[in-house]
């Protein structure tokens, strides 16, 4: 995953815009394509399941009917007169009965039959000990504990019973006068006649399972295997429907797959319609994008001009969409580099100006070490102790500020330079403040810019402990290293400043060296961030802090290479 998103971030800006809309499109399309074809199946199963419960109301209807005809058949021969007189009548000889049944019985059931196509067989099972007749009549006792016969005998209406591939209704035979058991009618039926032909006109390519109110299987036109695991599984669509005066029920089911295949052909017209709509919209993307990043090319290529150094050329746009902006804006950077360029060549031509200041400083030097040396040696001769001291800590006070023309100097010599101004202020002042030293031992190790605390030290003695009305003067000195830059504070007792007075402080050429060259130099060497803070309050005294990278002369190529790291860390 992680090495798609790289390989992501890394395409050009055209293909991710491509690839972006190729997302945002297949979304929506396939989405749509795939509700169209979802809703088309949808209907076709609505379709197909009320084609279903049609056919199956059409069968259900068509059994019906038929159910209805053979019950009416059976009405007709219960409450046939002359079929009442015969079961009832106690025939004394067989001639009688067997010219009766010849002549009333036979001719009634041929013309059953006749009429009938459906009926196979007519059976009396008579209960008044008449003769058996061929297969008309048989003797009650025949029948024995058979399930249809119990529940025949319930019933004064026909009952219909499936066994063993047959089928036959079952009727109970009374004397309607008397209400007195004849026996049982039973009509055997032409299964197929009954059943195939009904289906043959109404559900050929359909499964179909007629069960009775127990669930005993009566008819299936597939095995009874294929319709007991089509009636238990989810693949198949099923409907049920009643089957009028049967105590039947009707169950018709299809496979869904027989659907699908019906689907099948709007699924390939579906998929034809979302390739031909995704491919006009990449054809509009492509040239969309390329009109878009036409535009982004042609800035890329100003900016690798740029580079590559070629800073004198002018970058506009008059369009004003977010490129436009982004175009002028680059363009106004480019100009701001120009005008920085040419700012840091006057800062530099500031910086050596300031250096040939320093340089006047050196004239001569040889000359003033050697006075301040006849001072020292005639102070001795005379016991002038004090002014030996000055004389020593003046020659030392020089030899450091002067540096030899360097601007750099170890931070053990800055430190010796502004003790020794502190010295000879402490005689200056008759000793009427008190100087505190904090210094880390290991600040010594490094050097720094020369000539930044001396003047901080001028400072602090001339605008505060000299202005100190009350109480004595206190002057403390701290240098801390930390893991990347070294911190110099210097604090004194004084009265304090106000926020203008600190602001003019930083600000105004004062007629000495003056703290603001400090701070400008900090700032043209390092940067922002190395330039001086003065905290104070109103009698609250002063604190002024600056910071410095650690530098070392022994351990770095040259002083320039912390510069520009400094500088390019500040901005």
């Amino acid at each position: 995953m992680r090495h798609a998103l790289n390989g992501f971030k890394n395409l050009p800006f055209k293909y991710k815009i491509l690839l972006s809309y190729i997302v945002v499109i297949l979304i929506p399309v396939l989405s749509l394509g795939l509700y169209s074809f979802q809703q088309s199946k949808g209907f076709l199963e609505k379709q197909e399941r009320r084609s279903l419960t049609t056919s199956a109301e059409k069968i259900a209807d068509h059994l019906a009917y038929k159910i209805s005809l053979f019950n009416n058949i059976t009405n007709f021969i219960v409450y046939n007169t002359r079929l009442q007189q015969l079961f009832n009548n106690n025939y004394k000889d067989k001639v009688s009965l067997t010219a009766d049944l010849k002549t009333i019985l036979e001719p009634t059931v041929t013309n059953i039959q006749f009429i009938n196509q459906g009926i196979k067989e007519v059976t009396f099972y008579s209960k008044r000990g008449m003769p058996e007749y061929g297969t008309l009549v048989l003797d009650y006792a025949r029948i024995g504990n058979e399930l249809w016969a119990v529940e025949t005998e319930g019933n004064y209406v026909p009952k219909w019973i499936s066994q063993n591939g047959e089928l036959f209704i079952a009727r109970k035979f009374i004397d309607i006068y008397s209400d007195k058991e004849l026996g049982i009618v039973s009509i055997a039926l032409d299964y197929d006649q009954i059943f195939k032909e009904t289906l043959f006109m109404n559900a050929q390519e359909y499964g179909v399972v007629i069960v009775d109110d127990s669930k005993r299987l009566i008819y299936s036109n597939r095995s009874s295997e294929d319709a007991d695991e089509a009636l238990a599984s989810d693949r198949f669509m099923k409907v049920e429907q009643r089957i009028a005066n049967s105590g039947w029920t009707l169950q018709c089911y299809v496979p869904y797959d027989f659907i699908l295949k019906e689907s099948g052909q709007i699924l390939g017209a579906t998929i034809v319609v979302c390739l031909a709509c995704i491919l006009f919209l990449l054809l509009i993307i492509w040239v969309f994008s390329n009109t878009l990043v036409k535009r982004i090319l042609h800035l890329n290529v100003k900016m690798k001009q740029v580079e590559i150094g070629q800073l004198a050329m002018e970058v506009s746009s008059d369009a004003s969409d977010e490129i436009g902006q982004l175009t002028n804006r680059f363009g106004k950077m480019l100009k701001t580099i120009n005008y920085l360029i040419e700012d840091v060549y006057q800062s530099k031509l500031v910086q050596k100006e300031a250096e040939l200041r320093a340089l006047q400083a050196q004239i001569r030097p040889h000359f003033l070490y050697n006075s301040l040396n006849i001072i020292n040696w005639r102070a001795i001769m005379n016991n002038d102790t004090e002014t030996s001291s000055i004389a020593t800590r003046l020659s030392e006070f020089y030899r450091t500020t002067l540096n030899k023309g360097d601007n750099i100097i170890s931070i053990k010599d800055e430190l010796l330079n502004m003790k020794a101004y502190i010295d000879i202020q402490l005689i200056m002042h008759e000793y009427n403040f008190d100087v505190h030293y904090e210094l880390d031992e290991g600040i010594y190790a490094f050097d720094m810019l020369n000539l930044i605390l001396q003047p901080i030290v001028e400072n602090a003695i001339e605008h505060g402990i000299d202005c100190k009305t009350e109480g004595r003067g206190e002057l403390v000195i701290r240098g801390i290293m930390n893991e990347e830059q070294i911190q110099f504070v210097i604090a004194d007792n004084g009265p304090g400043m106000d926020k203008e007075r600190v602001n003019r402080l930083l600000n105004e050429q004062s007629s000495g060296y003056g703290l603001k060259n400090v701070n400008e130099r900090l700032q043209l060497y390092f940067g922002d961030t190395f330039s001086m803070m003065i905290e104070s309050e109103l009698n609250e005294g002063t604190v002024c802090r600056i910071n410095i990278p650690k530098y070392c002369r022994e351990h770095n190529s040259g002083f320039e290479a912390v510069i520009i790291h400094e500088r390019e860390r500040a901005q």
